[in-house]
């Protein structure tokens, strides 16, 4: 039950903060920024969650100290504990920083928290409530690494059994099985390897790419989801396996009930510890059709041209054989006149 409970709290929300920065960008919803938070090791997160909140701490303390609300993004603390990290700035815009379009050198750009908030106290005391909410959700966000880290000890002890439970069908020797999973574990568990349970990749067709850390036992739909909230992709789109081909190795995006055959959850789906996810656009495969139909047509118009190529040459040789033929008929004519001639007047 507890850790029903601290999953209920881990798992990322899905509420949109839709506050315009400065610059007209909309900020990253809850969900996209958790994401990219569990793609990096615990010790990273835990550096960046403490110095994002002194810097909230500080705000709280004195909200109305303007000092204390800019940050420079090239201060070496800040570039090397925040933006360093996967989502570090992303973290910065969703809690309240919003970027100044006044700064022309990217080695001043400073960030301002919640410009142009009202100063009066009752202003600074919604600030103070927001501050404090934010602060419980990057906290949220740490339990959440710890949570990710006991589901991937639990995904491979089931990997460690079901290996061995194979190994004892075949006769092999449970000990070394054993040895070879204890290894696995050690390597994975590792402090430079991402917390998140399950590590996944997308290709996108830019040639960039997106990566965002799942429970293993989430829904597939999950990264579909995941992409949209990213903002980089517009329209509908699919996501392969690498190397797919045809459908029969299109990742699912349907949640799919007790009793079907296909996988429910990114464990069954083989994305465990990690996986790598192309995606392909409606549109890219709507082209290819416009292409495929475009080739056949000409080559069906070079087709009729080719045929009546054909016909031409045969109807030119037909005239020419024709024109030879009356010409031969009317040179035998002439000599048998001639021959007609000549035996009358002999």
């Amino acid at each position: 039950a507890a850790l029903d409970a601290n999953r209920r709290l881990a798992r990322p929300h899905k509420k949109m903060s839709s506050t315009p920065d400065s610059r007209g960008r909309v900020a990253f919803s809850e969900e996209y920024v958790a994401r990219l938070l569990a793609c990096n090791p615990l010790e990273t997160l835990e550096q960046l969650v403490s110095r994002v909140d002194g810097l909230l701490q500080r705000i709280h303390e004195s909200p109305g100290e303007p000092q204390y609300r800019r940050v420079r993004l090239m201060h070496p603390t800040i570039k090397t504990e925040v933006l360093a990290s996967t989502g570090g700035l992303e973290t910065l815009l969703l809690v309240g920083f919003r970027r100044s379009s006044e700064v022309t050198s990217a080695l001043e750009e400073v960030i301002t928290y919640a410009p142009g908030t009202s100063t009066s106290s009752a202003g600074l005391m919604i600030l103070q409530e927001e501050i404090k909410s934010w602060r419980s959700w990057l906290q949220e966000q740490l339990r959440g690494a710890l949570l990710m880290r006991e589901q991937q000890e639990q995904a491979l002890r089931l990997q460690r059994k079901a290996k061995m439970a194979a190994k004892a069908v075949d006769g092999a020797e449970e000990d070394k099985d054993e040895d070879e999973n204890l290894q696995m574990e050690s390597v994975t568990l590792s402090p430079g390897v991402p917390c998140a349970a399950c590590e996944i990749t997308v290709r996108l067709s830019n040639s960039m790419s997106l990566k965002g850390g799942f429970y293993f036992d989430e829904p597939c739909s999950s990264v579909y989801t995941f992409v949209r909230a990213s903002g980089k992709v517009r329209g509908t789109f699919r996501l392969l396996f690498p190397g797919a081909v045809g459908e029969g190795r299109v990742f699912p995006e349907v949640d799919h009930d007790g009793t079907s055959d296909g996988p429910a959850t990114l464990l069954e789906a083989g994305c465990f510890p990690r996986c790598t996810l192309i995606l392909s656009l409606e549109r890219d495969r709507e082209q290819q059709r416009v292409a495929a139909s475009g080739d056949a047509l000409r080559e069906e118009a070079a087709a009729r041209a080719r045929a009546v190529h054909v016909q031409s040459v045969a109807k030119k040789q037909r005239k020419e054989r024709e024109l030879r033929e009356r010409e031969e008929r009317a040179f035998q004519d002439d000599r048998e006149d001639m021959r007609d001639r000549s035996r009358q007047i002999g």
